[in-house]
């Protein structure tokens, strides 16, 4: 049988980090409950 499938070769490029407010309830979507977090700051650091 043939290898449909190749290994995924990946890197590691950026990190982000964010400092949230408390979530804001939306409410029920057809997607199911939606919440929204306010970002207050954050940064990334590129690491290539």
């Amino acid at each position: 049988m043939k290898k449909l499938l190749q290994e995924l070769k990946s890197k590691l490029l950026f990190e982000v980090t964010f400092n949230l407010k408390p979530g804001v309830e939306i409410g029920q979507t057809l997607a199911g409950k939606r919440t929204i977090y306010p970002v207050l700051d954050g940064f990334f650091d590129v690491l290539i």
